[in-house]
């Protein structure tokens, strides 16, 4: 039985190209070295012959056998979603070298007398991944999934319950093999490190945790602050109702204040971390319109659509308005029906000339273009 992460509830303020790109990396030059293109022995992490920073780079990118492989990108997506979903691309990739980097020098470092042997692989890296998600989002849960007599079960556990776990494990393999270079002692130098730059990232602001993280959790948002001044420690601050409510009105305003600087991403990312804390939150009639304005004239036409649908089933003052971009949009997609679909609730009602002629145009394409394309249609 072999347990696969298959997703995690962490909420994703950023895509995980990072992470992505990583994995298919990470399966180019698997297929390359298989291939036989380059020798795979020449990039390894080698022991015994001295320090080459090189090879604390390309060796976090091969893999000995498909099963290493694939349990090391299965593992890095699940845990790469959590990190790079709250720093975005570039700073997870460059978090996700500087692992790689500090486990391979470690590895080489402690090998440095030995007789030779060598290494490779992306685990202690991701394992460093491992170990800042725990201290990022240790409340987060990560789906795990098992095949058992031809039947597919999932459970979730707590992102610390992991860490734990693969920390425990690997020091009690270690520790019984007597130390001695292993996987797991690879693992370890890659999980230490995690933890301290975690920390770092939090002391110095360069990641939001939203107060989720490990150490806000247990000692409270300024307990490096009070831990230096010889405070005495407090407990964790309890916060009431009316803390969270005054909290997430601050954010509210702070979303507008966003919408009138033209800062629109901006307003859906922090809008989209109220909606965590408040499963009722909702955007205004103005507050769509705004955005749909505003990604328009960024020229970030898909990002309107999520918007220009939320405006219909929830508001009708401008909604032959709404139906028009939409309708307009299926036909740049060359979806010629989906187009009509959008248009139906308002093929009958008399419009003001300007949106008769933009409907009488957008019917007239779409008839043309439904006999010259093959349309293959999503119902939401």
């Amino acid at each position: 039985m072999i347990l696969i992460p298959t997703g995690t509830d962490a909420p994703l303020y950023h895509y995980p190209i990072s992470t992505i790109g990583l994995v298919a990396i990470n399966v180019f030059a698997y297929a390359l070295g298989v291939a036989g293109y380059f020798l795979p022995e020449q990039y390894i992490l080698s022991f015994g012959d001295g320090f080459h920073p090189t090879q604390w780079v390309t060796s976090v990118f091969l893999h000995q056998g498909i099963f290493h492989l694939l349990s090391n990108m299965t593992f890095l997506l699940a845990f790469g979603l959590i990190v790079e979903g709250k720093i975005g691309w570039w700073k997870f990739l460059g978090l996700y070298l500087l692992l790689g980097i500090i486990e391979s020098f470690g590895s080489q470092t402690l090998m440095f007398f030995s007789e030779g042997g060598g290494a490779l692989g992306a685990s202690g890296a991701i394992m460093g991944i491992l170990a800042v998600g725990v201290i990022w989002a240790p409340n987060n849960n990560i789906t795990f999934g098992f095949i058992f007599y031809f039947s597919l079960y999932q459970f979730e556990v707590s992102l610390l319950s992991v860490g734990f776990f693969f920390f425990a494990s690997n020091l009690l393999v270690l520790t019984f093999n007597q130390f001695q270079m292993s996987s797991e002692l690879l693992h370890l130098l890659g999980l230490l490190p995690g933890l301290v730059i975690g920390i770092v990232f939090i002391r110095f602001k360069w990641v939001d945790c939203e107060g989720c993280d490990i150490l806000s959790q247990n000692f409270g948002g300024g307990w490096l602050d009070e831990v230096l001044s010889g405070a005495s420690w407090k407990g964790p601050p309890q916060e009431t109702d009316g803390d969270v409510e005054e909290r997430l009105k601050q954010m509210r305003e702070e979303v507008r204040d966003f919408l009138k600087s033209g800062q629109t991403k901006e307003a859906n990312d922090l809008f989209l971390k109220i909606c965590v804390e408040d499963n009722q939150a909702k955007w205004s009639e103005d507050e769509i319109l705004t955005i749909v304005q505003q990604f328009r004239s960024q020229g970030q036409v898909d990002e309107c659509i999520p918007f220009l649908k939320e405006y219909l089933t929830r508001f009708q003052s401008r909604a032959v308005e709404v139906r028009l971009l939409l309708a307009e949009h299926s036909l740049h997609c060359e979806r010629p029906s989906e187009a009509l679909i959008t248009l139906k609730p308002i093929l009958n009602i008399p419009l003001a000339q300007p949106l008769h002629l933009r409907r009488e145009a957008i019917i007239k394409k779409a008839n043309e273009l439904a006999s010259d394309v093959l349309e293959i249609r999503h119902d939401d």
